[in-house]
């Protein structure tokens, strides 16, 4: 009967499995990226260094306390309770404007008067408490000022350790800042160089509008503008920064055209590669031959680039930044160098007075002009450093 009952029972339903019930009610946790050793490293370097920090604090906040009280009792006729009471107001003041500014450095907000309190409570506390060494003993109901010697090593002891520990906790502040803020040091570095690129090109600008294209000060603008560049060139590689910003102030056209964007393949990750169109009647070499394991000639097969040499593969060439920056720096500099001669020489100087003034041979002054003189004869225009064919190529 009990078979029966057991066999003709409608079948229980099946609990909803666990795993479900906990997606719909629990809410999903993000995977947390580990850190690598470095940066964990970093973080064990910062956080020993906020607990010495701390713990260094300690002495001064309690010899500035000290003071206090001394200053209390003895200037103002407080009780030691009173005394003891509103040296520790004071001190507690500093620890809390400290963690106050500690916190607003860690959630990335600036912090600024919590800091500002953390430097002028340390220097009240600290004057006060030195100031106190300078009062002599009671004399008839009359007090006066002492300065021997020992007097002023005991008040400037009392006003340097609240000062050195206030220093120490903002390089903590620092270093909290640092972490969280949205640009690193090199970001900062190379936005520095950019901007100090523009305002270089800006002032150029604007002298060459008022009129003074030939004066002495828009040569002084312009040795500043290809310094700023060339600084620029060594922070990063010619890459999209450098012509948006030039192109904010619209002075993009007065940096050398060989050192724009994308003129020199592999010079970095960040440049994108421009196509453009070499000078009329200018040749571009033929192709390389190689030679096969069973000796027939064939073609180099890769593609050649609008200025006549092979684009090298994806993910060839230079690995590093670092490395990535020579030729591009050596470019850009040879590019203002032969801009300076060409200009040199449209004033009427000798070859002799432009070797010296631009820091160069002779002979590579003449082989400036000689090719800037060629150029001209076929196209009437000087080509681009990245359009030139090395010496011995066929043209």
């Amino acid at each position: 009967m009990s078979t029966t009952a057991t066999t003709h029972a409608p079948p229980a339903p099946a609990p909803a499995p666990a795993s479900a019930s906990a997606a719909v009610t629990a809410p999903a946790v993000a995977p947390t990226t580990p850190l690598s050793p470095a940066e964990q490293a970093a973080r064990r370097a910062r956080q020993h260094a906020t607990v010495v920090a701390s713990l260094a604090a300690v002495v001064p906040t309690l010899l500035a306390a000290q003071g206090m009280a001394s200053v209390a009792m003895d200037v103002l006729g407080f009780t030691l309770v009173a005394a003891v009471g509103l040296a520790g107001f004071l001190e507690l003041a500093l620890v809390s404007s400290a963690l106050l500014a500690r916190a607003s450095a860690l959630a990335g907000r600036p912090g600024g008067a919590d800091a500002a309190a953390v430097w002028a409570v340390s220097a009240v506390s600290g004057l006060l408490a030195g100031t106190h060494e300078f009062v002599g003993p009671e004399v008839d109901g009359v007090r006066s000022w002492e300065s021997d010697p020992s007097t002023l090593l005991a008040a400037g002891v009392r006003v340097v350790a609240p000062l050195v520990a206030a220093w120490l906790w903002e390089r903590v502040l620092t270093a909290a800042r640092r972490e969280h803020a949205d640009r690193t040091l090199v970001e900062v570095r190379r936005d520095r160089r950019l901007l100090a690129v523009a305002r270089a090109a800006l002032v150029v600008r604007r002298l060459e509008e008022s009129g003074h294209a030939q004066g002495r000060r828009v040569r002084w603008a312009r040795r500043r503008l290809d310094r700023a560049h060339v600084a620029a060139l060594r922070a990063v590689p010619p890459g999209a920064d450098l012509p948006t910003v030039l192109a904010a102030v619209g002075a993009v056209d007065l940096l050398p055209t060989a050192t724009g964007l994308g003129r020199f393949p592999g010079s970095g990750a960040h440049a994108l590669p421009v196509e453009t169109a070499p000078p009329a009647g200018w040749r571009t070499p033929a192709p390389e031959t190689t030679l096969v394991e069973d000796g027939t000639e064939i073609a180099d097969a890769r593609h050649v680039g609008a200025f006549g040499g092979p684009v090298a593969p994806v993910g060839a060439g230079f690995t590093d930044t670092h490395t990535a920056q020579r030729p591009v720096v050596r470019a850009a500099e040879g590019a203002i160098r032969e801009a300076a001669i060409r200009q040199l020489a449209a004033s009427g100087l000798s070859q002799r007075s432009i070797a010296a003034r631009v820091g160069v041979s002779k002979s590579t002054v003449a082989r400036v002009l000689g090719a800037a003189v060629e150029v001209s004869q076929e196209t009437g225009a000087l080509p681009l450093l990245a359009h030139r064919v090395p010496a011995g190529a066929e043209r």
